[in-house]
């Protein structure tokens, strides 16, 4: 490797830590957006359950009237209110957890050393997770090149080793030939 190869490596290596930092702060984001919308979504819990109570005591009072087909009613709606925000609660949670843990699985293996290059995040959506995926995808693939690249570096450098030895070896066999010669005719003119 010249000098220029090692300046190229050592910059993809600065990149690639750059890109690192860029993702483990991306990945810090998304965990305090996930804190704040689990608060959002903790505080509209609370108003919607504010919100069925002040409907269950509404329908206390028309039960008391009107007799046990509402207050079946009430309950029913307030059962099916909890269940949707549920649902819909577990599909907001599903929707950011998901690709979050690929990801960090995915950092995981390649920070362990047993990373497979080969492997991509799966781009979907336009969310920034998907954003994240996509380039984290890029540097993956501009890595893998490096690395191809080093191994042909490598390739080429132990092929020019053993022709630089076969070389090394020519020139002390001619050398010891040449001393050989040199002794004989120096017997010879003695």
């Amino acid at each position: 490797l010249n000098i220029e190869e090692i300046t190229q490596i050592w910059k993809a290596v600065n990149n690639f830590l750059g890109t690192i930092e860029t993702l483990e702060q991306s990945v810090f984001r998304l965990w305090e957006d996930n804190g704040r919308l689990s608060k959002e979504l903790k505080t509209s819990t609370t108003a919607f359950e504010t919100d069925v109570l002040s409907i269950s005591q509404l329908s206390k009072k028309r039960i008391d009237a009107s007799g046990d087909m509402a207050r079946q009613i009430g309950i029913t709606a307030t059962v099916l209110g909890v269940v949707v925000m549920i649902l819909f609660s577990l599909m907001i949670i599903r929707s950011i957890v998901k690709p979050l843990s690929e990801t960090v699985a995915m950092f995981k293996d390649i920070a362990e050393g047993e990373g497979d290059l080969t492997k991509r995040l799966e781009v979907a959506g336009n969310d920034e997770i998907s954003e994240m995926a996509k380039w984290f995808n890029a540097f993956l693939e501009n890595l893998k090149s490096i690395i191809m690249e080093v191994k042909q570096n490598a390739v080429t450098l132990n092929e020019s080793s053993r022709d630089l030895a076969g070389i090394s070896n020519r020139i002390s066999a001619d050398a010891d030939q040449t001393a050989g010669n040199a002794n004989t005719l120096s017997a010879s003119a003695e």
